[in-house]
């Protein structure tokens, strides 16, 4: 992955799916495990839920600008020409969450600072 200029500040607090806004590490810490059957990764540790994370990351499926359908698990879907059910996926926004977490690591760093350590 190679950003270009799409690295962003968030010192004025991360937008989360509720609305909220909050800091870069209780951004971070919000995110869930996505408990939703069969959801694990090609690796096969769980996922974590996109649905939880920051608006500027969580990037809905969708197709032509529009969300896709979502099936009773809240699992997006297309249908094909032949009306053939194509699963698809949600995403997340990388650029946004290191952006993210580079702020979260910095608000570490300052308040070790401001203990001593």
């Amino acid at each position: 992955m190679t950003d270009r200029g799409c690295l962003g500040v968030f010192d004025k607090g991360v937008e989360m799916p509720n609305g909220e806004i909050v800091s870069d590490l209780e951004a971070l810490k919000s995110i869930e495990v996505d408990t939703r059957p069969n959801k694990k990764t090609v690796y096969g540790v769980p996922i974590f839920d996109y649905r939880t994370m920051p608006k500027a990351v969580y990037k809905i499926a969708e197709c032509d600008g529009k969300p896709l359908p979502r099936d009773e698990n809240d699992e997006p879907y297309n249908i094909d020409e032949k009306g053939k059910k194509i699963k698809a996926e949600d995403g997340a926004e990388l650029s946004a969450l290191v952006s993210i977490m580079i702020g979260a690591i910095k608000e570490i760093d300052g308040r070790l600072e401001k203990a001593g350590i």
